[in-house]
């Protein structure tokens, strides 16, 4: 704020200086010089029309080549021209130009002739000829062609022809000098005068007008120090240096000087109101600022004394000063509501801004602080006014901060189409502070960070520290928090639940204490705690509190179950029931207790009345948590009779789908796929082929239609969520060697015992033939040190020796796997590849001992 004082450049009525030429331009000089020769001539040297008539004939006219010369037809032009018969000059010159033409009179008679074209209206080729002069490498006359081009064009008005004529010039005459600096002052082009100046110190000696311009640029350049030690040679460079001394601190000598100033000088009252002003004098500054009558002069000081003291400003010395001209009191208005926005008294501030009304640049600012003092009070005003100077301000900074104050209100509106509008032509940090907290609502934490990465401000690192806090990286958010050294919104609170987080509860719970009146910290304390399955700290918070919540009773009555406590935390849910409140969670929480208990026929009896007597949110799910408590317990009866409840009372429930498979199982364990696969098509044909379902029917139909199921469970293979749970049972129920063998590989890391069931059944389903091939495998299952696949190792190395043609010794491998595991799968595996190898040894004994073996198994 503030920074439009150094915008308005409203300059004291003294420094609009008409600083007037001191001496004599040099060819006003050769005029008067011209006008004394002319009274001289000879009147035959002038008043014949033709000079050389005089001496005409044979004899005359070699007379006139001896005794006229150029000189009388110099003089008969400079005649003309002295009696501003400018007609005459040009007649004459047209005719004996010639004559000239070398000579010592070429340059004069030329400069009279484009004089005389100058003063008759031929002004273009008059002022070429001038210039061409003024081009000349020396010579009077070059110098007079300078003087009356700037003469000319300072008479006309002509200031830009005076600075195009004067870049042009190498070396200035004195008037030529005055009258390119004239222009360049009025053109502020204070530098380019004060370097220009530094090459004519000869010419600053003598001409005060060129020191006057010098002293003013001097002055609007700042360079008040140099100035401030310069004595004063005239009454213009009086106010210059004065005004120099009392900005640079010297007001002792500053006073001198004004001492000096005659009695009416009414400048005197303007530097004598700065010097009481600065020195906190305010009777004083009010006494001479009543007598200054310059409307101009006295919103210089107004502007003085805010320069001077801005943002301190007093409301006082603001009131002491009063202006007639409405667009003046529009200033007055406008910096009065900068002082009490400063002083956060927004009302009175947006009063001052109202009533400014016809200064434009004052009221389209006057736009962008309104909207800045309504934010306090009246979001849509406010909203308003930072519209309607974003499609009429000028300021970057306003703009960027009218986009962001806009872009907080539309953020607020949850409106982040605008948002993201605004944010995108923003250029400020708290504009991409402002984007990352939307990434935050979003729960896009990484690009969050990514935004205010090298942002070092209290939101850059409240947004860091919470966008950590997110993705669970507790220790770099607290880094985070601990760099914001001002109280900042949510600070405390996050840094309580970061502790939380990091276990660190007795440093929470110092925050806590301290803020424990404060409704959201104990509210996320003991949620915190809960989850933290710190029970016994949140009912010891709890119970310190005078009065609680209903919400915080729920949290108490859920410590309390975790605790064991059954007895308490029923008489709160009982009590809850009782007056009518959280239902849901009360029934919920009783089911839990029960089921902790032991699940009691009259409790799941009693549910019924509850669903009966109470009106909640999710009923449904009340009565699916009962049919499936019900079904746990061996209540088959009331667990099928929830199930009923709820498809009769809730068959459009969002959870229609769970009542479904819930059914499902129940028909499952009863052995009835039928049903079981009916209840999973009619869940499909609502709620779509979703895994869960699919995942359901291949279940119910595996024993009934395996291939079907095991299609289901190769379409299902592939999914995220489902795809372990496909590829165990297709390792299961497939007999294609190479998909099983594949499929068990991929668990070999993740499930050891389904990896080896896996191999196991490749084992198998390979052939004993093939097993050379797959050898590995088998010492796997051997060396596993779990003996459901040992035994199988132990059949698979007797059968690999079989298959070497080694048939005692696979013999007695096998029939050591009966003996010792006779109850195994194996065991008739083992006996019947034991009677093939003793037929390949011809061991009929054996043999037939192995064969009656068999034959007693399956009877």
């Amino acid at each position: 704020m503030g920074k439009e004082i150094a915008r308005f450049n409203i300059k004291p009525t003294f420094t609009k200086v008409d600083i007037t030429f001191s001496d004599s331009k040099s060819f006003d000089t050769y005029l008067d010089n011209l006008d004394i020769q002319a009274n001289r001539m000879e009147k035959n040297e002038y008043e014949s029309n033709d000079p050389g008539s005089l001496y005409s004939g044979s004899f005359g006219t070699g007379l006139s080549s001896i005794f006229v010369g150029n000189k009388a037809y110099r003089n008969y032009i400079v005649k003309r021209y002295i009696e501003n018969d400018y007609l005459g000059v040009i007649d004459a010159y047209l005719e004996y130009k010639e004559k000239f033409t070398g000579g010592i009179y070429e340059n004069e008679v030329r400069f009279l002739y484009a004089s005389a074209l100058l003063n008759s209206g031929s002004t273009d080729k008059g002022l070429q000829i001038l210039k061409t002069l003024s081009e000349s490498d020396s010579g009077n006359f070059r110098d007079y062609a300078q003087d009356i081009i700037f003469n000319y064009y300072e008479k006309t008005g002509k200031t830009n022809k005076i600075l195009e004529f004067g870049k042009e010039i190498n070396t200035f005459t004195q008037y030529g000098l005055f009258a390119y600096t004239k222009a360049l002052y009025e053109k502020n082009s204070y530098a380019e005068i004060l370097n220009i100046l530094s090459d004519y110190r000869d010419y600053l000696d003598n001409n005060t007008s060129l020191m006057e311009y010098k002293i003013a640029s001097m002055y609007f350049l700042g360079q008040m120090d140099k100035l401030s030690k310069t004595e004063p040679f005239s009454e213009i460079s009086r106010y210059f240096i004065t005004d120099a001394l009392i900005k640079t601190g010297n007001y002792k000598k500053a006073r001198e000087i004004l001492n000096a100033f005659d009695s009416d000088n009414r400048y005197f009252d303007y530097f004598s109101f700065k010097l009481a002003i600065l020195n906190n004098n305010l009777n004083e500054a009010s006494f001479y600022l009543e007598k200054i009558n310059n409307p101009k002069d006295k919103l210089s000081l107004f502007f003085f004394y805010l320069s001077e003291n801005f943002p301190g400003i007093k409301s006082e010395v603001l009131d002491i000063f009063q202006f007639n001209s409405p667009t003046n009191r529009d200033y007055l208005n406008y910096y009065k509501g900068l002082y009490f926005l400063q002083n956060k008294n927004y009302r009175e501030a947006a009063k001052h801004f109202e009533k400014v009304v016809f200064q434009r640049n004052l009221v389209t600012n006057s736009y962008f602080y309104k909207g800045l003092c309504y934010s306090e009070w009246d979001s849509s005003r406010s909203k308003h006014f930072f519209i309607r100077y974003l499609n009429t301000g000028k300021d970057k900074e306003k703009l960027d901060i009218t986009r962001f104050m806009l872009a907080q209100f539309y953020f607020f509106e949850k409106d982040y189409t605008k948002v993201k509008v605004l944010l995108e032509q923003c250029n400020i940090n708290p504009c991409r502070s402002l984007e990352a907290e939307i990434l935050l609502e979003q729960s896009d934490f990484e690009n969050a960070l990514k935004i205010v990465k090298n942002i070092d401000s209290d939101k850059a690192n409240f947004v860091k520290a919470s966008a950590n806090y997110n993705l669970k990286n507790y220790n770099e958010a607290l880094t985070y928090l601990d760099k914001i050294k001002k109280p900042y919104p949510g600070k405390n609170l996050l840094k309580m639940l970061t502790y939380y987080k990091l276990e660190q509860f007795d440093k929470g719970m110092s925050i806590f204490e301290e803020n424990k009146n404060n409704k959201e910290f104990l509210d996320r304390t003991v949620r915190q705690l809960f989850l933290a399955n710190q029970y016994l700290l949140v009912i010891n918070i709890l119970n310190q509190m005078e009065s609680l919540e209903p919400s915080h009773l729920l949290i108490k009555a859920k410590a309390l179950y975790s605790l064991k406590k059954y007895d308490e935390s029923e008489t709160i849910y009982q009590n809850f029931l009782s007056k009518n409140k959280y239902i849901y969670d009360s029934i919920e929480g009783l089911i839990s207790i029960n089921k902790a208990r032991g699940v009691t026929r009259d409790f799941l009896e009693n549910g019924f009345n509850w669903l009966n007597k109470y009106s909640f949110n999710d009923e449904s799910s009340i009565a699916l948590n009962f049919s499936q408590t019900a079904f746990n317990s061996g209540n088959t009866d009331l667990g099928i009779k929830y199930l009923n409840y709820f498809f009769n009372n809730y068959p459009n429930a969002s959870d229609a789908k769970e009542a479904y498979k819930i059914r499902a199982d129940f028909f499952y364990e009863q052995k009835k796929f039928r049903e079981c696969a009916m209840d999973v098509n009619s869940a499909i044909e609502r709620f779509g082929e979703s895994g869960d379902l699919l995942l359901q029917k291949a279940k119910c139909i595996r024993n009934s239609a395996p291939e079907e199921a095991l299609s289901i469970y190769r379409d299902l293979k592939n999914s995220r969520q489902y795809g372990n749970i496909a590829k165990r049972n297709i390792i299961f129920l497939s007999d294609n060697v190479t998909e099983v063998e594949q499929l068990s590989l991929e668990f070999k890391d993740k499930n050891r015992n389904l990896y080896l069931k896996g191999i196991e059944k490749v084992l198998s389903n390979v052939g004993i033939e093939n097993l050379d091939e797959k050898e590995d495998y088998v010492y796997q299952l051997v060396n596993s040190g779990i003996k459901e696949f040992a035994v199988a190792g132990d059949y698979f190395i007797a059968a690999l020796d079989y298959n070497q043609k080694k048939y005692e010794e696979a013999a007695t491998k096998l029939m050591r796997v009966y003996y010792l595991h006779e109850n195994s799968d194996y065991a008739v595996k083992s006996l019947k590849l034991a009677l093939k190898a003793f037929e390949k040894l011809n061991d009929k004994n054996n043999a037939e001992k192995v064969k009656n073996i068999l034959d007693k198994k399956e009877e």
